[in-house]
Parts: C-alpha cells; sequence; structure tokens
C-alpha cells in the first residue's frame, strides 16, 4: 500500500466524506416530506373546484390510461425504496472504513527523487479476519486468483518503441523481471538479508548508492527514508515467517519512448502487487496476517556508461510499500503488524484505500487508512 492524498483520484471516500453525504440525502428527503398546511382561502377555492368537478359529465377512462397511473404510481414507490437502500449502504460503508487503518512511509533516489514506501496499523480487533490455513491463505481475497511467484511477472510481446527495437525492448523487460524477483521474492532478502542479486543489476554509480544507504537509519532532511532497503521487500529479521510455500503477484508493464535530462531513454514501467502470507517467527496460527506489497517502478534504459554499448537500467523511482505494517518505523524494513502486537508508532490520517487496486497511484502522502488486507 502507499499513502494517497485526498485529491487523488480513484480513493474511496472516507467516513466523513460518506457521512456529508448520508447529512444531505436525510435533508433532501426531509425537504421532500414536508407537508404545508393550506390556507382558509385555499381550502375555500379546493372545495368550489371540487364542487365544480363533481357537477361535471365523468369520462370514460380506458384500460390503458389505468395501466400508465398504475405504471406511475409504482415507479415513485420503487425510487423511494432505492433512496433509502443507498442511505443504508453508505451507513454500512462508513462504519466498516472507520473501524481501518493503513500508513506510508517514503526514500529517496540517488539523485534526490523522493520515492515512497507505505506502511499500515493493525485493524481493530472487531473485524480482523479469522486466522487462515497454510493450504488456503488467499481464501476471500483477490489475491486468490493471482500467479505464484514469478509466474505472476509476465513479459509483454516486445515491439519497436520509437527508436528503440523490439530486441532492445525485450531485453529491458526481461532486466526489470529480474529487478522486481530479486528485490520482492528473493529468499534472502525477504528473510532481511543481503541484496546481492538485486544490487548486481544496477550499474555502478547507483549501485554504489544503494549500498552505501543500505543500512541507514531515520529520515533525511526532506522527510524521507534514507535506508534504500524501502525498495525491496524486507521483513524485519527474526520477527516474520512466511505461511507456506507461496508468494501471490499480480500487475503489468509498459514501455514507452522519453528523455532524462535531455539523454534519451526506454521507460519500462511495472506496477504489481506481491501478497505475502506470514505469521510471527515462533508465533501461534492466531497471529497470521497477509501482507500487500506494492511496487510501481520506473527503469530509465540508456547507454549511459558506454556512448556504443547495450541499454543499461537506471532506477528512476520506486514508489509504493506494504499494506499490514507498523506506520512510522524508518529503517526500510517491514514490521508486520501481528494481532496482539505493538501498536503503532504513527496513526493513520485521511481517505481509506483498497491495497489491492493497482489504479491508486502511489504517493507520499503519509499514513493512511486502508480497506484491509
Amino acid at each position: 500500500m502507499t499513502g494517497t492524498g485526498s485529491g487523488d483520484p480513484g480513493v474511496p471516500a472516507g467516513p466523513g466524506d460518506i457521512n456529508d453525504r448520508l447529512a444531505e440525502i436525510a435533508a433532501e428527503l426531509a425537504r421532500e416530506a414536508k407537508f404545508k398546511e393550506p390556507s382558509a382561502a385555499e381550502r375555500a377555492r379546493q372545495a368550489k373546484a371540487a364542487k365544480k368537478r363533481s357537477q361535471q359529465p365523468k369520462k370514460r377512462v380506458d384500460s390503458g390510461s389505468r395501466l400508465a397511473a398504475s405504471r406511475a404510481r409504482r415507479s415513485r414507490t420503487t425510487s423511494a425504496a432505492i433512496t433509502v437502500a443507498v442511505v443504508a449502504v453508505l451507513i454500512g460503508v462508513s462504519v466498516g472504513l472507520s473501524r481501518l487503518h493503513l500508513g506510508a512511509n517514503s526514500t529517496a533516489k540517488p539523485d534526490n527523487t523522493p520515492v515512497t514506501n507505505g506502511s499500515t496499523v493493525a485493524p481493530s480487533p472487531r473485524i480482523t479476519p479469522p486466522p487462515f490455513t497454510v493450504s488456503d491463505p488467499f481464501a476471500g481475497t483477490p489475491a486468490e486468483d493471482y500467479a505464484d511467484g514469478a509466474a505472476g511477472i509476465v513479459v509483454p510481446r516486445a515491439h519497436a518503441v520509437g527508436s528503440y527495437s523490439a530486441t532492445q525492448v525485450r531485453a529491458a523487460y526481461a532486466t526489470v523481471r529480474k529487478l522486481l524477483i530479486a528485490g520482492h521474492l528473493n529468499a534472502t532478502v525477504l528473510a532481511g538479508g543481503s541484496p546481492t542479486a538485486f544490487a548486481r543489476l544496477l550499474i555502478p554509480t547507483e549501485r554504489s548508492w544503494f549500498d552505501r544507504n543500505l543500512d541507514k537509519q531515520g529520515l533525511d532532511r526532506h522527510g524521507y527514508i534514507r535506508s534504500s532497503r524501502a525498495w525491496l521487500t524486507s521483513f524485519d529479521p527474526g520477527t516474520t515467517a512466511l505461511v507456506g510455500t507461496v508468494i501471490k503477484v499480480h500487475g503489468f508493464m509498459t514501455a514507452t519512448a522519453g528523455r532524462s535530462r535531455q539523454t534519451p531513454v526506454l521507460i519500462i514501467s511495472a506496477n504489481y502487487l506481491f501478497v505475502y502470507p506470514v505469521q510471527q517467527a515462533g508465533g501461534q496460527p492466531s497471529g497470521r496476517m497477509r501482507i500487500v506489497a506494492r511496487t510501481d517502478l520506473t527503469v530509465q534504459f540508456a547507454t549511459w556508461n558506454d556512448p556504443g554499448g547495450s541499454l543499461e537500467p537506471w532506477l528512476a523511482s520506486a514508489p509504493g510499500g506494504p499494506a499490514g505494517i507498523l506506520c512510522g518505523i524508518n529503517d526500510g524494513f517491514v514490521h508486520p503488524a501481528f494481532p496482539g502486537g505493538p501498536p503503532s508508532p504513527v496513526k493513520p490520517t485521511g481517505k481509506p484505500i483498497d491495497p489491492y487496486d493497482l489504479s491508486i497511484k502511489p504517493t507520499s502522502r503519509g499514513c493512511q487508512p486502508t480497506t484491509g488486507t
């Protein structure tokens, strides 16, 4: 999950917005239901008009007219029922979303462009789902239909993009796929170990920065996490164990041509979700939960070090972050908010978002509620 600003498109309305809308609907219904007592003069006019109508010859009403009137009455009744149903649904959403929480932190890339990483606090115990089983840890979630592990990172069919050939695009896709696997599916990295395979995919300049900042703590002067480990999914060492052997993966890649500081580049964008079933290391099944990690990589390919050589990757941004973790711990590691564990150091604010929704653009707007993992 990532922190998302209140003005971002595609974000579900939070409890405050829903309650405001409920008040508006209630006011509209109240206005429609008002009855004005007629004055004495109005009652006299109505009585005179009624007497005049009674003295006129009665017109024959055919069956078609009666049918139309009946349909009109049914239409008015149905409209009222739909209005009430909408109010009931809005109340249900408001109550449910007000009990769920999520947050986000951030880091920075070598050229000081902010990169976000998310975090969350645990849902209220009243709505925490029952512990899942080892054989079916994704039941009832969107991840149930995702592919297993690296099989979920499918390289699109390559074609020429701008001045770049299909062969160059295919090679760039393959490199980004390796970055995703090395950063989010590597067993050593997940356990909090050294991300050697990931670092080897970076060009020397970026690799040097990545290695130098890997174990940094806290935030920089701009408020971003200093640790480059936030680019990865690395659980706090010794705290977390995967449940079973399957990590669910879902997402897509795209290729475009562009420029970076006047340099022509092939841009590969990779928008992916990684869903991890976890429990406390040595803990009980009651502590099981899912972590939904989002990454929205932008990798720029150019002949950075050798003008006549092959295209090389520069990881330009990596916004995203996990949903289901403690908010406000700024060491780059993933700290799951296990049921019964310590509370989050930071209170989430803002509108709830769905951590499974890839259409929501990651930002660095702080801790934010989520609809759950």
